[in-house]
């Protein structure tokens, strides 16, 4: 029976082909989501941009203002982030996202990154 189980498994996940078109290819998949279940479940070197990727995307001067769209924050960090660092690179921004540089107060004071933060570029709501 484990056997059988074994084979069913090899052969459904090692002869289909899995990319990010065809997830996103699902109604009931969106990008961001299809993105982090490739990066988490599957492994594959992708970049899934969330708000809290895009929010500090942005705030860090990553991109450009001209990526207002989470699909050219994805493009232009994939130009600029290495293949095997992109898994890092997705958590590192969204948990810094979530717990240091949140939207409404971010925690400026003890951000590891104050030092090199553009946070006083023009427009800028962060407080310094």
């Amino acid at each position: 029976m484990e056997s059988d189980f074994r084979t069913l498994h090899d052969h459904v996940f090692h002869s289909m082909t899995l990319s990010l078109r065809a997830v996103w290819a699902s109604a009931m998949a969106a990008r961001a989501a299809s993105a982090s279940a490739l990066l988490v479940a599957f492994g594959q070197a992708t970049l899934a941009v969330d708000t809290h990727v895009y929010r500090v995307s942005h705030r860090l001067g990553l991109v450009p203002r001209t990526a207002n769209t989470p699909l050219k924050v994805e493009q232009t960090l994939l130009k600029y982030i290495d293949e095997a660092d992109r898994p890092r690179a997705h958590h590192w921004l969204l948990l810094h996202g979530r717990y240091v540089c949140t939207s409404r107060a971010p925690h400026c004071d003890r951000c590891p990154l104050s030092a090199i933060c553009p946070k006083l570029i023009e427009g800028s709501r962060l407080e310094h």
